[in-house]
Protein backbone atom coordinates (compact mmCIF):
# COMPACT_ATOMS: atom_id res chain seq x y z
CA UNK A 1 0.00 0.00 0.00
CA UNK A 2 1.33 3.57 -1.11
CA UNK A 3 2.31 6.00 1.92
CA UNK A 4 0.45 8.31 2.09
CA UNK A 5 1.48 12.14 2.54
CA UNK A 6 0.77 14.11 5.35
CA UNK A 7 -0.75 17.16 4.65
CA UNK A 8 0.82 20.78 5.78
CA UNK A 9 -0.69 22.76 7.36
CA UNK A 10 1.41 25.25 6.33
CA UNK A 11 0.84 24.44 2.68
CA UNK A 12 -2.41 24.49 3.00
CA UNK A 13 -2.67 27.94 4.65
CA UNK A 14 -0.38 29.11 1.13
CA UNK A 15 -2.82 27.37 -1.10
CA UNK A 16 -5.66 28.76 0.48
CA UNK A 17 -4.34 32.68 1.45
CA UNK A 18 -1.44 33.32 -2.12
CA UNK A 19 -4.12 32.77 -5.12
CA UNK A 20 -6.51 35.29 -3.43
CA UNK A 21 -3.68 37.69 -2.95
CA UNK A 22 -2.06 37.42 -6.31
CA UNK A 23 -5.56 38.04 -7.74
CA UNK A 24 -6.09 41.39 -5.44
CA UNK A 25 -2.57 42.50 -6.14
CA UNK A 26 -3.20 41.35 -10.13
CA UNK A 27 -6.13 43.49 -9.62
CA UNK A 28 -4.33 46.29 -7.91
CA UNK A 29 -1.84 46.56 -10.41
CA UNK A 30 -4.36 46.47 -13.32
CA UNK A 31 -6.10 49.62 -11.73
CA UNK A 32 -3.05 51.06 -11.23
CA UNK A 33 -1.94 50.54 -14.37
CA UNK A 34 -4.99 52.06 -15.87
CA UNK A 35 -5.29 55.16 -13.53
CA UNK A 36 -1.67 55.82 -14.14
CA UNK A 37 -1.72 55.63 -17.61
CA UNK A 38 -4.93 57.90 -17.60
CA UNK A 39 -3.29 60.51 -15.88
CA UNK A 40 -0.07 60.40 -17.82
CA UNK A 41 -2.42 60.70 -21.08
CA UNK A 42 -3.99 63.73 -19.52
CA UNK A 43 -0.30 65.16 -18.72
CA UNK A 44 0.45 64.64 -22.50
CA UNK A 45 -2.35 65.79 -24.01
CA UNK A 46 -1.53 69.20 -21.91
CA UNK A 47 1.88 69.42 -23.25
CA UNK A 48 -0.09 68.59 -26.59
CA UNK A 49 -2.54 71.47 -25.81
CA UNK A 50 -0.05 73.57 -24.93
CA UNK A 51 1.73 73.48 -28.21
CA UNK A 52 -1.47 74.21 -30.14
CA UNK A 53 -2.11 77.32 -28.40
CA UNK A 54 1.56 78.64 -28.50
CA UNK A 55 1.33 77.91 -32.60
CA UNK A 56 -2.24 79.47 -32.27
CA UNK A 57 -0.52 82.61 -31.46
CA UNK A 58 1.15 83.14 -34.40
CA UNK A 59 -1.60 82.55 -36.61
CA UNK A 60 -3.18 85.67 -38.30
CA UNK A 61 -3.59 88.06 -41.08
CA UNK A 62 -1.29 90.40 -42.22
CA UNK A 63 -1.64 92.29 -45.15
CA UNK A 64 -4.72 90.67 -45.58
CA UNK A 65 -2.97 87.08 -46.07
CA UNK A 66 -3.15 84.66 -43.67
CA UNK A 67 -0.05 83.72 -41.93
CA UNK A 68 1.27 81.22 -39.72
CA UNK A 69 4.23 82.24 -37.12
CA UNK A 70 5.23 78.81 -35.30
CA UNK A 71 7.69 79.96 -32.35
CA UNK A 72 10.11 77.52 -31.01
CA UNK A 73 8.72 77.53 -27.39
CA UNK A 74 5.91 75.22 -28.96
CA UNK A 75 8.04 72.44 -29.41
CA UNK A 76 10.31 72.73 -26.41
CA UNK A 77 7.46 70.93 -24.50
CA UNK A 78 7.89 67.66 -26.33
CA UNK A 79 11.64 67.24 -24.68
CA UNK A 80 11.29 63.73 -22.92
CA UNK A 81 13.84 60.95 -22.93
CA UNK A 82 12.25 59.74 -25.99
CA UNK A 83 12.32 60.54 -29.22
CA UNK A 84 9.13 61.54 -30.24
CA UNK A 85 8.11 62.88 -33.54
CA UNK A 86 5.77 65.58 -33.66
CA UNK A 87 3.58 66.74 -36.25
CA UNK A 88 1.84 70.02 -37.10
CA UNK A 89 -0.58 71.67 -39.41
CA UNK A 90 -2.44 75.09 -39.74
CA UNK A 91 -5.15 75.07 -42.24
CA UNK A 92 -8.11 77.61 -42.73
CA UNK A 93 -11.16 77.23 -43.07
CA UNK A 94 -12.09 75.80 -46.08
CA UNK A 95 -9.30 73.41 -45.40
CA UNK A 96 -6.26 74.43 -47.05
CA UNK A 97 -2.72 73.80 -45.78
CA UNK A 98 -1.06 77.49 -44.50
CA UNK A 99 1.99 75.36 -42.99
CA UNK A 100 3.00 71.93 -41.80
CA UNK A 101 2.41 68.65 -42.42
CA UNK A 102 0.12 68.07 -44.92
CA UNK A 103 -2.30 64.87 -44.98
CA UNK A 104 -2.68 64.78 -41.03
CA UNK A 105 -5.91 63.12 -40.18
CA UNK A 106 -8.25 66.09 -39.36
CA UNK A 107 -10.87 65.62 -36.43
CA UNK A 108 -13.21 63.09 -36.39
CA UNK A 109 -15.99 65.40 -35.72
CA UNK A 110 -15.60 69.30 -35.99
CA UNK A 111 -15.25 71.77 -33.17
CA UNK A 112 -17.78 72.35 -31.14
CA UNK A 113 -16.78 76.02 -31.10
CA UNK A 114 -13.74 78.30 -31.23
CA UNK A 115 -11.24 77.54 -29.16
CA UNK A 116 -12.80 74.39 -28.03
CA UNK A 117 -10.00 71.70 -28.41
CA UNK A 118 -10.51 68.23 -29.71
CA UNK A 119 -8.15 65.11 -29.44
CA UNK A 120 -7.76 61.98 -30.99
CA UNK A 121 -6.14 58.86 -32.01
CA UNK A 122 -5.19 58.46 -35.39
CA UNK A 123 -2.53 56.76 -38.05
CA UNK A 124 0.07 58.51 -40.00
CA UNK A 125 2.49 57.20 -42.52
CA UNK A 126 1.75 53.89 -40.91
CA UNK A 127 2.62 55.01 -36.93
CA UNK A 128 -0.33 55.93 -34.18
CA UNK A 129 -0.05 59.04 -33.20
CA UNK A 130 -1.96 61.39 -30.79
CA UNK A 131 -3.74 64.56 -32.17
CA UNK A 132 -5.13 67.85 -30.77
CA UNK A 133 -7.35 70.03 -32.97
CA UNK A 134 -7.59 73.72 -31.71
CA UNK A 135 -9.55 76.22 -34.07
CA UNK A 136 -8.89 79.57 -33.28
CA UNK A 137 -10.87 82.37 -34.47
CA UNK A 138 -9.45 85.28 -36.77
CA UNK A 139 -10.39 88.91 -37.40
CA UNK A 140 -9.86 90.89 -39.76
CA UNK A 141 -11.15 94.16 -40.54
CA UNK A 142 -12.20 92.84 -43.95
CA UNK A 143 -13.30 89.15 -42.59
CA UNK A 144 -13.53 86.83 -39.81
CA UNK A 145 -12.71 83.52 -40.50
CA UNK A 146 -11.01 80.26 -38.06
CA UNK A 147 -8.27 78.55 -38.61
CA UNK A 148 -7.48 75.05 -37.20
CA UNK A 149 -4.48 74.34 -35.36
CA UNK A 150 -3.28 70.93 -35.32
CA UNK A 151 -0.13 68.71 -33.27
CA UNK A 152 0.54 65.46 -33.24
CA UNK A 153 2.86 62.95 -31.29
CA UNK A 154 3.93 59.66 -31.90
CA UNK A 155 2.95 57.87 -28.93
CA UNK A 156 6.32 55.97 -28.05
CA UNK A 157 6.41 58.11 -24.69
CA UNK A 158 3.11 57.20 -23.46
CA UNK A 159 4.15 53.43 -24.37
CA UNK A 160 7.31 53.34 -23.00
CA UNK A 161 5.75 54.65 -19.88
CA UNK A 162 2.50 52.12 -19.75
CA UNK A 163 5.63 49.91 -19.65
CA UNK A 164 7.39 51.21 -16.66
CA UNK A 165 4.45 51.69 -14.80
CA UNK A 166 3.51 48.06 -15.42
CA UNK A 167 7.12 46.75 -14.57
CA UNK A 168 7.40 48.58 -11.78
CA UNK A 169 3.88 47.12 -10.42
CA UNK A 170 4.94 43.71 -11.25
CA UNK A 171 8.30 43.76 -9.28
CA UNK A 172 5.95 45.46 -6.63
CA UNK A 173 4.02 42.60 -6.24
CA UNK A 174 6.21 39.79 -6.70
CA UNK A 175 8.61 41.46 -3.95
CA UNK A 176 4.73 41.35 -1.93
CA UNK A 177 4.27 38.47 -2.64
CA UNK A 178 7.88 36.62 -1.82
CA UNK A 179 7.47 39.16 1.38
CA UNK A 180 4.36 37.52 2.34
CA UNK A 181 5.32 34.03 1.44
CA UNK A 182 7.93 34.56 4.46
CA UNK A 183 5.63 36.48 6.65
CA UNK A 184 3.53 33.16 6.50
CA UNK A 185 5.37 30.77 7.03
CA UNK A 186 6.95 32.15 9.79
CA UNK A 187 3.82 33.13 12.05
CA UNK A 188 2.54 29.73 11.29
CA UNK A 189 5.66 28.41 13.07
CA UNK A 190 5.29 31.02 16.00
CA UNK A 191 1.94 30.33 15.97
CA UNK A 192 1.60 26.28 16.21
CA UNK A 193 5.01 26.40 18.49
CA UNK A 194 2.03 25.60 21.16
CA UNK A 195 0.92 22.61 19.63
CA UNK A 196 4.70 21.32 19.17
CA UNK A 197 4.94 21.74 23.12
CA UNK A 198 1.53 19.80 23.36
CA UNK A 199 2.88 17.37 21.49
CA UNK A 200 6.14 16.88 23.20
CA UNK A 201 4.22 16.68 26.66
CA UNK A 202 2.33 14.27 25.20
CA UNK A 203 4.71 12.06 23.94
CA UNK A 204 6.88 12.63 27.34
CA UNK A 205 3.95 10.79 29.17
CA UNK A 206 4.80 7.37 30.71
CA UNK A 207 2.53 4.34 28.75
CA UNK A 208 0.07 4.38 32.00
CA UNK A 209 -0.50 7.69 31.97
CA UNK A 210 -4.29 8.80 31.23
CA UNK A 211 -4.54 11.75 33.15
CA UNK A 212 -6.69 14.64 31.23
CA UNK A 213 -4.54 17.12 29.16
CA UNK A 214 -4.22 20.62 30.47
CA UNK A 215 -6.17 23.01 28.18
CA UNK A 216 -5.54 25.93 30.19
CA UNK A 217 -2.39 26.58 28.26
CA UNK A 218 -3.58 25.57 24.95
CA UNK A 219 -5.07 27.73 21.82
CA UNK A 220 -8.73 28.40 22.39
CA UNK A 221 -9.10 27.12 18.76
CA UNK A 222 -7.32 23.85 19.62
CA UNK A 223 -9.05 23.03 23.29
CA UNK A 224 -12.12 21.29 21.27
CA UNK A 225 -9.38 18.69 20.06
CA UNK A 226 -7.77 18.72 23.36
CA UNK A 227 -11.72 18.43 24.86
CA UNK A 228 -11.93 15.09 22.09
CA UNK A 229 -8.59 13.67 23.08
CA UNK A 230 -9.67 14.24 27.08
CA UNK A 231 -12.95 12.07 26.31
CA UNK A 232 -11.14 9.51 24.14
CA UNK A 233 -8.56 9.20 27.38
CA UNK A 234 -11.34 8.81 29.87
CA UNK A 235 -12.98 6.24 28.12
CA UNK A 236 -9.75 4.26 27.52
CA UNK A 237 -9.11 4.89 31.24
CA UNK A 238 -12.66 3.41 32.19
CA UNK A 239 -12.10 0.60 29.76
CA UNK A 240 -8.82 -0.10 31.24
CA UNK A 241 -9.99 0.01 35.12
CA UNK A 242 -12.61 -1.84 33.97
CA UNK A 243 -10.63 -5.01 32.67
CA UNK A 244 -8.38 -4.53 35.59
CA UNK A 245 -11.66 -5.25 37.67
CA UNK A 246 -12.63 -7.83 35.57
CA UNK A 247 -9.00 -9.77 35.80
CA UNK A 248 -9.30 -9.15 39.48
CA UNK A 249 -12.68 -10.70 39.93
CA UNK A 250 -12.44 -13.45 37.46
CA UNK A 251 -8.75 -14.58 39.14
CA UNK A 252 -11.00 -14.64 42.15
CA UNK A 253 -14.04 -15.89 41.34
CA UNK A 254 -12.30 -19.02 39.52
CA UNK A 255 -9.99 -19.70 42.33
CA UNK A 256 -12.57 -21.60 43.85
CA UNK A 257 -14.30 -23.45 41.46
CA UNK A 258 -10.92 -25.03 40.14
CA UNK A 259 -9.65 -25.79 43.60
CA UNK A 260 -12.40 -27.76 43.97
CA UNK A 261 -12.20 -29.52 40.68
CA UNK A 262 -8.81 -30.79 41.28
CA UNK A 263 -10.12 -31.65 44.67
CA UNK A 264 -12.89 -33.86 42.99
CA UNK A 265 -10.81 -35.10 40.18
CA UNK A 266 -7.94 -36.46 42.95
CA UNK A 267 -10.89 -37.84 45.19
CA UNK A 268 -12.32 -39.59 41.91
CA UNK A 269 -9.09 -41.01 40.70
CA UNK A 270 -7.93 -42.13 44.72
CA UNK A 271 -11.50 -43.90 44.77
CA UNK A 272 -11.76 -47.68 44.52
CA UNK A 273 -15.39 -47.97 45.62
CA UNK A 274 -17.77 -47.90 42.50
CA UNK A 275 -20.68 -45.89 44.65
CA UNK A 276 -18.09 -43.43 45.75
CA UNK A 277 -16.96 -43.04 42.43
CA UNK A 278 -20.24 -42.80 40.83
CA UNK A 279 -21.17 -39.72 43.45
CA UNK A 280 -17.18 -38.12 42.89
CA UNK A 281 -18.19 -38.22 38.56
CA UNK A 282 -21.74 -36.77 39.30
CA UNK A 283 -19.81 -33.85 41.99
CA UNK A 284 -17.28 -33.31 38.98
CA UNK A 285 -19.84 -33.01 36.46
CA UNK A 286 -22.12 -30.56 38.82
CA UNK A 287 -19.05 -28.14 39.55
CA UNK A 288 -17.89 -28.40 36.15
CA UNK A 289 -21.12 -26.93 35.11
CA UNK A 290 -20.63 -24.37 37.50
CA UNK A 291 -17.45 -23.31 36.34
CA UNK A 292 -18.41 -23.50 32.73
CA UNK A 293 -21.77 -21.67 33.83
CA UNK A 294 -19.15 -18.75 35.37
CA UNK A 295 -16.78 -18.86 32.55
CA UNK A 296 -19.56 -18.21 30.26
CA UNK A 297 -21.09 -15.50 32.22
CA UNK A 298 -17.29 -13.49 32.77
CA UNK A 299 -16.83 -13.61 29.21
CA UNK A 300 -20.47 -12.10 28.64
CA UNK A 301 -19.52 -9.57 31.60
CA UNK A 302 -16.21 -8.74 29.57
CA UNK A 303 -17.32 -8.31 26.26
CA UNK A 304 -19.31 -5.38 27.59
CA UNK A 305 -22.71 -3.97 26.21
CA UNK A 306 -21.70 -0.08 27.20
CA UNK A 307 -19.64 0.05 23.66
CA UNK A 308 -21.47 -1.83 21.24
CA UNK A 309 -21.98 0.09 18.19
CA UNK A 310 -25.38 1.10 17.06
CA UNK A 311 -24.64 0.06 13.74
CA UNK A 312 -25.51 -3.76 15.35
CA UNK A 313 -28.51 -2.60 16.13
CA UNK A 314 -31.74 -3.33 14.49
CA UNK A 315 -35.52 -4.69 14.43
CA UNK A 316 -36.16 -7.13 17.15
CA UNK A 317 -39.66 -9.28 17.62
CA UNK A 318 -39.60 -9.95 21.57
CA UNK A 319 -42.32 -12.60 21.00
CA UNK A 320 -40.20 -14.81 18.44
CA UNK A 321 -37.30 -14.19 20.32
CA UNK A 322 -38.44 -15.06 23.71
CA UNK A 323 -40.52 -17.89 22.64
CA UNK A 324 -37.20 -19.32 20.59
CA UNK A 325 -35.43 -18.72 24.23
CA UNK A 326 -38.26 -20.57 26.46
CA UNK A 327 -37.84 -23.82 23.57
CA UNK A 328 -33.87 -24.09 24.30
CA UNK A 329 -34.74 -23.48 28.46
CA UNK A 330 -37.33 -26.17 28.28
CA UNK A 331 -35.59 -29.21 28.92
CA UNK A 332 -34.13 -27.63 32.16
CA UNK A 333 -38.14 -26.93 33.68
CA UNK A 334 -38.95 -30.28 32.44
CA UNK A 335 -36.13 -32.25 34.68
CA UNK A 336 -37.13 -29.88 37.71
CA UNK A 337 -41.44 -30.49 36.85
CA UNK A 338 -41.53 -26.90 36.59
CA UNK A 339 -44.32 -24.46 34.15
CA UNK A 340 -42.23 -22.58 31.68
CA UNK A 341 -44.92 -20.50 29.83
CA UNK A 342 -45.07 -17.33 27.48
CA UNK A 343 -47.57 -14.93 27.78
CA UNK A 344 -46.72 -12.81 24.27
CA UNK A 345 -48.02 -9.74 23.12
CA UNK A 346 -51.43 -9.64 21.09
CA UNK A 347 -49.48 -7.13 18.14
CA UNK A 348 -45.44 -7.60 17.15
CA UNK A 349 -43.70 -6.24 20.32
CA UNK A 350 -40.92 -5.01 18.05
CA UNK A 351 -37.60 -3.23 19.80
CA UNK A 352 -34.18 -2.00 18.13
CA UNK A 353 -31.71 -3.23 19.62
CA UNK A 354 -28.58 -5.92 19.25
CA UNK A 355 -30.29 -9.28 19.40
CA UNK A 356 -27.43 -11.30 20.66
CA UNK A 357 -27.53 -9.59 23.95
CA UNK A 358 -31.18 -9.33 24.52
CA UNK A 359 -31.12 -13.01 23.70
CA UNK A 360 -28.82 -13.21 26.52
CA UNK A 361 -30.55 -10.60 29.09
CA UNK A 362 -33.79 -13.30 28.49
CA UNK A 363 -31.27 -15.85 29.40
CA UNK A 364 -30.26 -14.82 32.24
CA UNK A 365 -33.39 -13.59 33.60
CA UNK A 366 -35.20 -16.96 32.67
CA UNK A 367 -32.38 -19.14 34.22
CA UNK A 368 -32.27 -16.71 37.41
CA UNK A 369 -35.79 -17.80 37.89
CA UNK A 370 -35.37 -21.61 36.78
CA UNK A 371 -31.90 -21.83 39.27
CA UNK A 372 -33.54 -20.09 42.45
CA UNK A 373 -37.40 -20.95 41.94
CA UNK A 374 -37.60 -25.08 43.88
CA UNK A 375 -38.57 -27.30 41.66
CA UNK A 376 -42.87 -27.59 40.50
CA UNK A 377 -42.48 -24.25 40.70
CA UNK A 378 -43.82 -21.68 37.87
CA UNK A 379 -41.93 -18.94 35.68
CA UNK A 380 -44.06 -16.75 33.54
CA UNK A 381 -42.12 -14.66 30.76
CA UNK A 382 -44.78 -11.64 29.65
CA UNK A 383 -44.63 -9.58 27.15
CA UNK A 384 -46.72 -6.08 26.89
CA UNK A 385 -47.04 -3.14 24.99
CA UNK A 386 -48.51 0.19 27.03
CA UNK A 387 -47.85 3.82 27.07
CA UNK A 388 -45.51 3.63 24.31
CA UNK A 389 -43.02 1.60 25.85
CA UNK A 390 -42.38 -2.47 25.06
CA UNK A 391 -42.10 -4.31 28.29
CA UNK A 392 -40.77 -7.63 29.53
CA UNK A 393 -41.25 -8.91 32.67
CA UNK A 394 -40.05 -12.76 33.95
CA UNK A 395 -42.37 -13.64 36.91
CA UNK A 396 -41.68 -16.73 39.22
CA UNK A 397 -43.02 -18.04 42.46
CA UNK A 398 -39.73 -18.64 43.98
CA UNK A 399 -38.31 -17.19 47.71
CA UNK A 400 -37.81 -14.26 45.80
CA UNK A 401 -35.00 -11.43 46.97
CA UNK A 402 -35.84 -8.90 50.05
CA UNK A 403 -36.65 -5.14 49.09
CA UNK A 404 -33.42 -3.93 51.09
CA UNK A 405 -31.21 -6.52 48.53
CA UNK A 406 -32.57 -5.29 45.23
CA UNK A 407 -30.34 -2.64 44.33
CA UNK A 408 -27.02 -4.20 45.13
CA UNK A 409 -27.74 -7.34 43.85
CA UNK A 410 -27.20 -5.58 40.72
CA UNK A 411 -23.30 -5.64 41.73
CA UNK A 412 -21.07 -7.72 39.74
CA UNK A 413 -20.43 -10.73 42.41
CA UNK A 414 -23.13 -10.04 45.30
CA UNK A 415 -24.95 -12.73 46.34
CA UNK A 416 -28.01 -12.30 48.63
CA UNK A 417 -26.54 -13.95 51.92
CA UNK A 418 -29.41 -16.11 52.52
CA UNK A 419 -28.78 -18.41 49.32
CA UNK A 420 -26.93 -21.20 49.65
CA UNK A 421 -27.48 -22.50 45.91
CA UNK A 422 -24.43 -22.45 43.37
CA UNK A 423 -23.97 -19.37 41.55
CA UNK A 424 -21.72 -16.58 40.13
CA UNK A 425 -23.48 -13.45 40.87
CA UNK A 426 -23.21 -12.05 37.62
CA UNK A 427 -26.62 -13.17 35.76
CA UNK A 428 -28.50 -9.34 37.27
CA UNK A 429 -25.21 -7.43 36.29
CA UNK A 430 -25.17 -8.62 33.04
CA UNK A 431 -28.55 -7.55 32.29
CA UNK A 432 -28.35 -4.27 33.72
CA UNK A 433 -24.98 -3.86 31.42
CA UNK A 434 -27.79 -4.87 28.36
CA UNK A 435 -30.10 -2.47 29.38
CA UNK A 436 -28.31 0.57 29.76
CA UNK A 437 -26.83 -0.07 26.04
CA UNK A 438 -30.66 -0.17 25.00
CA UNK A 439 -31.66 2.59 26.82
CA UNK A 440 -34.26 0.33 28.81
CA UNK A 441 -35.03 0.56 32.26
CA UNK A 442 -34.96 -2.69 34.88
CA UNK A 443 -37.30 -2.83 38.11
CA UNK A 444 -37.45 -5.49 40.30
CA UNK A 445 -40.76 -6.35 42.33
CA UNK A 446 -42.81 -9.51 43.68
CA UNK A 447 -43.50 -12.04 40.95
CA UNK A 448 -46.68 -14.15 40.56
CA UNK A 449 -49.53 -14.36 43.36
CA UNK A 450 -47.73 -11.71 44.98
CA UNK A 451 -44.38 -13.74 45.62
CA UNK A 452 -40.96 -14.96 44.28
CA UNK A 453 -39.29 -11.85 42.03
CA UNK A 454 -40.45 -10.06 39.38
CA UNK A 455 -38.21 -8.27 36.78
CA UNK A 456 -39.14 -5.83 34.35
CA UNK A 457 -37.59 -4.23 31.55
CA UNK A 458 -39.28 -1.34 29.90
CA UNK A 459 -37.94 -0.73 26.19
CA UNK A 460 -38.85 2.38 24.27
CA UNK A 461 -40.78 1.99 21.20
CA UNK A 462 -38.75 1.96 18.19
CA UNK A 463 -39.33 5.67 16.22
CA UNK A 464 -41.69 5.32 13.81
CA UNK A 465 -40.68 5.32 9.98
CA UNK A 466 -41.55 8.44 7.98
CA UNK A 467 -44.11 8.76 6.08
Amino acid sequence: MPEVRARSLRGKLLLWLLPPLVALLALDNWLSYRSTVRFAGSAYDRSLLGAARAMAEGVGYRDGVLIADIPYSAFEMFETHVQERVFYSVRNEQGDLITGYDGLPGPPRPPAKAETPVFYDAQFHGEPIRVVALPKRLYDPQRSDVAIVQVAETTDARQELARSVLNSALLRSVAIVAASISLVWFGIGRALSPLVALREAVRRRRAHDLTPIDDTTVLREVRPLVAAINHHTGRVAAVLAAQERFIADAAHQLRTPLAVLKTQAEFLLRSRDDARRDEAARALLSSTDHAAHLVTQLLTLARGADDTPRESFGPVELNALASEMLLELSRIALDRNMDLGLEAASQPAVVEGNANQLRDLLANLVDNSLRYTPGGGTVTVRIAQADGEICLEVLDNGPGIAAQHRERVFERFYRVPENTLPGSGLGLAIVQQICRAHRATISLGSGLGGKGLGVQVSFPAPPRPAA
